[in-house]
């Protein structure tokens, strides 16, 4: 089946908290992780159905939802997951929030691998716990694991997790199972349990396979969790859906309870529906996706070294965007992050959520300016748009 990925959505208006935030009308929001394509059409058809029925109550999670998340977990990740161990919630953040609260004490550390998602900078935070930064390295066009360091923040009395982001937001990473058991030795041999936050699992490119953590061996299953969600893949995030998995069951009990303690525990029967038929009969939409992706992906690096040799990091599967490399540029970034071109960085493998419309560009001038939301708010966060003088002249049309 051919899906459609090229027409333009207006979004503008629809109180989109990505498009109708900026104040500036010549913004495009290149922060905020959700897509500008419609979800698939099976998605859109079951939400269809729902709606019609017309009464919108509290909502029991069926077995149906859990046979969904199992069932594509083992046939697209061979990962087999017992349904018990599943936990489902209102966002992976508020997981993340929930699992610190589970297993630590104020005052202990977390260990996170920065650049990282300034979200897990507030949970920590708002936990009273303290971070504890394994800075990744930058060489030759590609983010690695400093595992010396690594192990030395492990050995931290204090240091209780590590927030494992797999694959890696923002750097692009998809870490290899190698990569992945020596994470996991490093914190066996520690006591270090592992919080492994994998929403972005099915956006990698051809020949770059995600690998679950917890998949690796029963040792690592039993010192981790895992946050899953279809929001990011299916475009889902308004929908507010998300899953934990837990196998020690004294892990699940505790981080069940610090769910409820949060409030965080009841989703929505949107939601529900939607992760069901998004895992039930959304592969080949996601797979025509990721494709397209790709697409989109190769021709940005075309442009670029075509039309803009003086950036060639672009081309050189480095920055997705070259945001670091643009004229005329200013930037807020998030203060737990100093090198705002770390930030933008990825070295291809993992997929950028933004749907930017490539047809009929021409070399712009651009300036990068702060993140709205965030120079509003005074929130932390690695977040930067991109404003464009003159839209027509950049894409040959005035984008929605």
């Amino acid at each position: 089946m051919k899906y459609d990925f090229d027409t333009i959505i207006p979004r503008r208006g629809t109180n989109s908290y990505k498009w109708d935030t900026p104040e500036e009308e010549n913004v495009l929001p290149m922060w905020v992780a959700d897509m500008d394509f419609r979800t698939a059409p099976t998605i859109v058809e079951a939400l269809q159905r729902r709606v019609a029925h017309g009464i919108f109550g509290y909502t029991k999670v069926p077995e149906t939802y859990y046979d969904a998340v199992v069932r594509w977990f083992e046939n697209r990740h061979r990962w087999r997951i017992d349904p018990r161990w599943i936990i489902y919630t209102s966002g992976v953040v508020p997981a993340l929030s929930a699992i610190i609260k589970a297993l630590t004490a104020p005052g202990d550390k977390v260990i996170v691998q920065t650049p990282a998602y300034n979200c897990f900078y507030s949970s920590i935070r708002n936990d009273g716990c303290e971070l504890s930064a394994n800075n990744l390295i930058y060489r030759d066009g590609r983010y690695m694991i400093d595992f010396d360091d690594l192990a030395a923040k492990a050995a931290d009395p204090k240091a209780k997790i590590l927030l494992l982001c797999n694959p890696h937001n923002p750097v692009g990473r998809v870490w290899t199972p190698e990569e992945l058991r020596h994470i996991g030795d490093i914190c066996l041999r520690n006591g270090v349990f592992v919080v492994a936050d994998e929403i972005h699992c099915e956006l990698t490119y051809e020949g770059h396979d995600y690998t679950p953590f917890a998949s690796l061996s029963e040792r690592f299953q039993q010192n981790s969790t895992t946050c899953v969600s279809p929001s990011k893949a299916f475009n889902l995030a308004g929908l507010q859906i998300a899953n934990i998995i837990a196998v020690d069951d004294d892990v699940r009990r505790r981080i069940d309870r610090a769910i409820n303690i949060n409030e965080v525990c009841d989703v929505n029967p949107f939601g529900v529906i939607a992760t069901i038929t998004a895992y039930n009969g959304g592969g080949e939409w996601l797979d025509a996706l990721r494709k397209y992706l790709r697409g989109n992906y190769e021709y940005l690096c075309h442009f670029f070294a075509e039309r803009l040799p003086q950036y060639p990091r672009i081309a050189a599967r480095r920055n997705l965007f070259g945001l670091d490399r643009l004229p005329s540029t200013r930037y807020r970034f998030g203060r737990h992050d100093p090198a705002p071109a770390r930030a933008a960085e990825t070295d291809g493998q993992f997929r950028h959520d933004v749907r930017p419309p490539w047809r009929r560009v021409h070399p712009p001038e651009y300036r990068l300016s702060p993140c709205v939301a965030c120079r509003r708010t005074g929130k932390d966060g690695a977040c930067i748009g991109i404003q464009l003088k003159d839209w027509n002249r950049v894409f040959g049309y005035k984008y929605p």
